[in-house]
């Protein structure tokens, strides 16, 4: 046993994941939008930059073969990045906006859709960072008793999700049933998720940072969602407890340093992820809300549909979080929440350390399917925990080492980026304990077995209920 003094970061994301982006933004969006059924109020709340044009980044769709595309793009010049054939979509790279329309001309093409920058979760500018006194963490090596992590006592989700009932059943997870993580990458040094990431599949597919090449070229976490996402997953459960321990996560980079990134590349990382037999489960812990007459978007949100039904067609549950505007996601007019209104994805709000609708989170009927705890701020109770009680109320997990921690850093977060992995380690320990289940069935029974909060049955706060994870397994 060795002791180990650890600096505490505490970093409050529970901002909008739609705020502008430095280097992700245009000077003048509102160009880009229909304004004549667009809700200023609306506007004024998800921020005035949410989108930007990829120049020289093209979302194809074609017909026929893989040949037949990559030809017509040489044809015009053009250089096919990555080619999805089973989807029947190319990224391609090299047009002017003339070769564009050349080469949607060809008989081989449906569609050539530019590509689109989108900020899908918060820059740490736009989030509270604070540096908290020292800790002492008892470091050990192997599977440790989740319940012994240091933060446990802190970790008021745990508790409310009865996640210390799932384990007593012996409900732990499964290296055969694997996680994979979308995100800003991942810190495979630190100490709760050593041995915890599938290293042989981890990949980045990024294409653009402001960070360099060193962002887009590595698998690691310059921003610190990513590693954060994770450890809300799986863990060695020595600063922090994840919810499936003996799970692994596959991390599959598709935003930067920013936490922006295209529609392509993360229709490219859930292509990849859906081809991997032994992820389970896609975690999409990203979201933007869009106008649906924002100009382009249209074809590039069809793909997201499509990408999304081709994973669960390949036997992936993939579970997306809900968003941050405290949206009602039955009435919100000419807006779409991708991913989470994206194809089957299953839609996760966030739920607070009350047990009600955090009030950041989007809800309703038809945009959500379930709750977990995320965090939220200004909760007025103790855990009794060591913390400030200032910080009780928040989510926690694994800072990366590559975004101003170290191997033995933490964080404080809120957001649904967080109950959205809350609800994938729960699917994770369903899927180990029940090796033939299929996403349908984990969908429904993830509804079934949800404590339900509000109104009798499924409402239009809490739609089916918040996440229990011993009644998942023990049902």
């Amino acid at each position: 046993m060795k002791n180990l003094r650890l600096p505490i970061a505490a970093l409050v994301a529970a901002t909008l994941l739609y705020g502008c982006g430095q280097d992700t933004v245009v000077e003048d969006e509102l160009s880009l939008l229909e304004m004549e059924s667009f809700d200023q109020n609306i506007l004024s709340q998800i921020g005035e930059g949410p989108v930007q044009d990829y120049a020289d980044h093209y979302l194809v769709e074609f017909s026929g073969d893989a040949a037949s595309v990559e030809a017509a793009v040489r044809s015009v010049g053009g250089t096919v990045a990555s080619i999805l054939p089973e989807m029947g979509m190319a990224t391609v790279t090299n047009l002017g906006d003339k070769e564009a329309r050349d080469l949607g001309r060809n008989r081989a093409i449906q569609h050539v859709s530019r590509d689109l920058m989108v900020q899908w979760t918060p820059t740490k500018e736009e989030s509270f960072f604070q540096m908290l006194d020292e800790v002492v963490i008892d470091q050990e090596t192997g599977m440790l008793d989740p319940t012994s992590a240091n933060f446990f006592s802190c970790q008021y989700g745990l508790d409310q999700i009865d996640v210390v009932e799932a384990w007593g059943t012996g409900a732990l997870g499964s290296k055969s049933v694997k996680v994979a993580v979308l995100d800003t990458g991942i810190d495979p040094t630190h100490q709760d998720l050593v041995g915890k990431i599938d290293l042989v599949h981890t990949t980045s597919v990024l294409t653009s940072s402001p960070c360099g090449p060193q962002d887009i070229n590595t698998i690691l976490d310059y921003d610190f969602h990513g590693t954060f996402v994770s450890s809300h997953i799986t863990s060695n459960n020595i600063g922090v407890a994840g919810v499936a321990p003996k799970t692994e996560v596959v991390s599959v980079k598709v935003m930067n340093c920013n936490g922006s990134g295209s529609f392509a590349d993360i229709i490219s990382g859930i292509y990849y992820a859906a081809n991997i037999e032994d992820v389970k489960i896609i975690n999409l812990s990203l979201g933007a809300t869009l106008p649906k007459n924002l100009r382009g978007a249209g074809r590039l949100n069809a793909a997201m549909n499509k990408i999304v039904n081709y994973a669960t067609s390949q036997g992936k549950l993939v579970i997306s979080s809900a968003g941050n505007s405290a949206l009602d996601m039955d009435r919100k007019g000419n807006l779409v929440v991708v991913p989470a209104e994206s194809g089957t994805s299953v839609s996760i709000y966030a739920t607070n350390i009350n047990d009600e609708l955090a009030s950041y989170s989007n809800y309703g009927v038809s945009g959500t399917w379930v709750g977990g705890p995320g965090g939220d701020g200004g909760d007025d109770i103790n855990l009794g925990c060591f913390l400030p009680p200032a910080f009780h109320s928040f989510t926690l997990g694994a800072l990366s080492s590559y975004a101003g921690g170290s191997p033995t850093s933490y964080s404080a977060a809120a957001g649904t980026s967080f109950s959205a992995p809350v609800v994938a380690g729960v699917a994770a320990l369903m899927m180990a304990e029940n090796p033939g289940m299929t996403p349908a069935q984990v969908k429904t029974k993830l509804a079934q077995t949800a404590e339900d909060l509000g109104q009798p049955g499924r409402d239009r706060i809490y739609s089916n209920g918040r996440v229990n994870a011993f009644r998942a397994v023990s049902e």
